[in-house]
């Protein structure tokens, strides 16, 4: 499950990117080797603790994470599909269109045929030599000539024309059959992902059901959401510790120059604020909740390193981003994830879709802004246009 994060944390020391930035600090053969030493070694601590947590989870939470993260992969299929559908039939269309202006420009091009036929049939050969023959004036002979030759040139091109419409329209009419093969398959491709979205849908709310039942209680809500918070923040001090005094070189602009004006990871309202209570007023909001419709795109708030993109418990399928300067970005409760582990993003580069993973029964994206592994108030972060 955590192959693709273990994996980025490996080669940050040794794979720079260009679009944001080199490391400032020099990389010779020996510190690069001592820096990955480190790195393993950070990597197996990390790996008992993900492999603790794993542990802890019961049958119902492990069956759920299976299920949204195989729904994540069917809605990111869906989302291709469709797009593919889109651009099959507007090309179905052009061809349609070509096909029908093909077949107008053939039945214009017979007709004048048709008439270069009968004009020359009714004139004959004799009429011409006749005509020839009683020409008398050499400038007048002359013109008649060029005349003649343009009247069997402009009929030897309109035959050509001909020519060249008639394979026009085979040719679109063969691409016409082909596409609309592809869109078919393309439509039966659908209908099973279709099908098998709703098994597991079906399924997924049979596994919520099981898990409340397993909480009985206020108090074991309480315990769940705490150990929740408490998951989430040894995953990122994991990931801190990780890549501490890791050369990333990321962003030319730092993140904190844009404080007040990041962009909206996602349109909607906010339904819950930082700070705000919760469980009873037992504990509270670490970050926002933007309420939107499901599959609404999800944006990077600002250009950085995808440094986890995969299920968590208590946050669904989750991205966390990091923007250097010991910034992170965390998304949570996404529908599918568009970006891998080890990713580079910009901002406004989409990379999730707004969801309801995770156990939640609303759709909406649950947002946090980190420094040093400590949640902070995102409203401070972003432009004040959501009421």
């Amino acid at each position: 499950m955590y192959i693709g994060l273990l994996c980025v944390l490996l080669l940050m020391p040794i794979l720079p990117n260009p679009s944001f930035g080199v490391p400032n600090q020099a990389q010779t053969p020996g510190t690069t080797t001592k820096a990955l030493k480190q790195v393993k070694q950070r990597i197996n601590a990390l790996q008992k603790k993900l492999r603790k947590n794993k542990d802890q989870k019961t049958k119902a939470e492990s069956e759920l994470q299976t299920i949204e993260s195989k729904m994540g992969v069917l809605f990111k299929k869906l989302t291709r599909i469709n797009h593919q559908l889109r651009t099959s039939e507007n090309k179905l269309a052009e061809l349609d269109a070509k096909h029908q202006q093909l077949t107008q420009a053939r039945a214009l091009q017979k007709t004048k045929l048709a008439n270069d036929l009968k004009a020359t049939y009714s004139q004959g050969r004799k009429e011409y030599l006749k005509m020839l023959l009683n020409l008398e004036q050499p400038e007048r002979l002359s013109r008649v000539l060029r005349y003649y030759d343009y009247v069997q040139s402009a009929r030897f091109e309109r035959i050509q024309s001909f020519n060249q419409t008639l394979n026009a329209l085979q040719q679109t009419s063969l691409a016409q059959h082909q596409e609309r093969g592809t869109l078919a398959q393309l439509k039966n491709d659908l209908e099973q992902q279709k099908t098998s979205l709703d098994s597991a849908q079906a399924q997924r709310r049979k596994t919520l059901a099981k898990a409340k039942q397993t909480i009985r209680n206020t108090d074991q809500a309480l315990s769940s959401l705490n150990a929740d918070q408490k998951r989430l923040q040894k995953l990122l001090n994991a990931v801190q510790n990780a890549l501490a005094d890791l050369p990333l070189g990321i962003g030319k602009v730092a993140f904190k120059q844009h404080k007040g004006k990041l962009l909206w990871p996602t349109s909607g309202t906010v339904k819950h604020r930082f700070g705000q209570r919760r469980a009873q007023g037992r504990l509270k909001w670490n970050g926002i909740v933007i309420q939107n419709r499901a599959g609404a795109p999800v944006q990077a708030i600002h250009g950085g390193r995808i440094i986890f993109s995969d299920w968590l418990r208590g946050y669904g399928l989750l991205i966390i981003i990091d923007h250097g300067d010991r910034y992170m970005s965390l998304y949570g409760h996404n529908q599918s994830l568009l970006k891998e582990t080890g990713d580079w993003v910009n901002a406004g580069e989409q990379i999730s879709s707004v969801g309801n993973s995770g156990g939640q029964n609303e759709t909406g994206l649950y947002f946090e802004i980190r420094k040093n592994g400590k949640p902070t108030n995102p409203s401070r972060w972003l432009p004040k246009r959501r009421r």
